[in-house]
């Protein structure tokens, strides 16, 4: 390849990341789900109606579990039509960052001792070693609380474009947590293909 060639290549511009368009991005790298067919998290389905979310009664709800962001998100949109969506692996690597941060904590009332725990480990290496042996594998559940008002915004705008792809935004970010607790038994045993999940309050 000649100079000038190289000078003519590195002059080409590039599609920034936060320019690419989700909804369209998703339809091109998605399979076409039947509808009438459950997802790999066992009660979530292709309609967005079809989500649903454990309330703190215990009831499940067929609503999304990102309704009132929904609305914060159209209202957003009137207001500012150049609001830009973050990409599925922002809010991937966001969502994973959050649910592997979250910790709890519960002080001993003799010896004043802080014991911390990581909430979403903790589950996940509940999870891990039953996946296998339950009959429905173990839900991984995720908190709204332990999720930041602007990541429920997002999320809640990819479940409103693409159910599909936030379908898969989910799942991936708890097969990334389930993958740190013990990589080899994660490969070895097939995890992968059975993790379920759903939200709570």
């Amino acid at each position: 390849m000649t100079h000038d060639t190289l000078d003519a290549e590195k002059d080409k511009s590039f599609a920034s990341e936060e320019n690419i368009d989700v909804e369209n991005a998703s339809r091109e790298n998605c399979h076409v789900i039947d509808p009438d067919k459950r997802l790999d998290s066992g009660d979530i389905k292709k309609s967005k109606s079809e989500i649903y979310i454990v309330t703190e009664k215990g009831k499940r709800e067929l609503r999304s579990p990102f309704a009132d962001s929904d609305q914060q998100n159209n209202a957003a949109k009137r207001d500012n039509p150049s609001v830009k969506l973050w990409t599925t692996a922002a809010i991937e690597d966001e969502l994973t960052f959050q649910l592997s941060s979250a910790i709890s904590f519960e002080i001993d009332a003799n010896t004043q001792v802080i014991h911390i725990t990581h909430k979403y480990y903790d589950q996940a290496a509940f999870i891990l070693r039953r996946i296998n042996l339950y009959r429905p594998p173990p839900d991984f559940v995720i908190y709204l609380s332990d999720i930041t008002p602007k990541l429920r915004s997002h999320l809640g705008q990819l479940n409103e474009s693409s159910p599909i792809m936030f379908h898969r935004v989910v799942t991936d970010s708890v097969q990334n947590i389930l993958e740190n607790i013990n990589q080899r038994y994660y490969h070895v045993s097939n995890i992968a293909y059975k993790v379920r999940w759903r939200f709570e309050p």
